[in-house]
């Protein structure tokens, strides 16, 4: 989140963001259980959970974007939600409830699905898709500087904010354990 957090902050109104936090994590569905096995362990399982559920229930998407950078930020991201939560002012008991129930689990199980199913399959994380795109080389930019990206995506006419930058020819960035796909209007 690096480089989403601050450049959705200067940005929002131009992007519509579909964060899907699901990472490289493996699902597995067995006499109709489903288990999850994430690339660091079951905490980060908890901690996809919890995002996915703000995905639900957290908005607007700046609101989603500040609780999801909060919890990524702390040391132990799994025990993060609540203090996350009133933070930015939302509702941890909704959040809380959803992400240690069924409701959790479903909605992970259908991010899970759609990272899977994705076309062309999702490689690696984070994985950035803009305007429904993706190739390498706009990956490497995105994660270099993606609010020089995402200005020159909007030329001719920049919003001003793009105009003050300081780096010119520089272009975009992204880290963590999810990937977004972003329309930019």
């Amino acid at each position: 989140l690096g480089q989403l957090w601050p450049t959705f902050g200067k940005l929002e109104e131009y992007l519509q963001l579909d964060l899907l936090p699901f990472g490289n994590a493996h699902m597995k569905v067995s006499n109709g259980t489903i288990a999850f096995y994430c690339q660091h362990g079951p905490d980060e399982c908890l901690v996809n959970e919890v995002h996915t559920c703000a995905v639900k229930y957290v908005h607007p998407q700046r609101k989603l974007l500040d609780f999801v950078a909060c919890t990524l930020r702390q040391d132990d991201p799994a025990q993060a939600g609540e203090p996350c939560a009133r933070k930015v002012g939302t509702d941890w008991a909704v959040l809380d409830r959803c992400s240690r129930g069924p409701e959790g689990i479903q909605l992970l199980y259908e991010m899970g699905k759609r990272t899977r199913e994705h076309q062309p399959p999702i490689q690696y994380v984070p994985y950035v898709e803009i305007n429904g795109y993706h190739n390498e080389t706009m990956q490497n930019l995105v994660e270099e500087d993606l609010f020089h990206f995402v200005c020159k995506l909007l030329e001719p006419s920049p919003p001003k904010v793009c105009t003050n930058v300081g780096v010119p020819g520089r272009h975009c960035v992204m880290s963590g354990d999810s990937h977004f796909l972003s329309e930019i209007s």
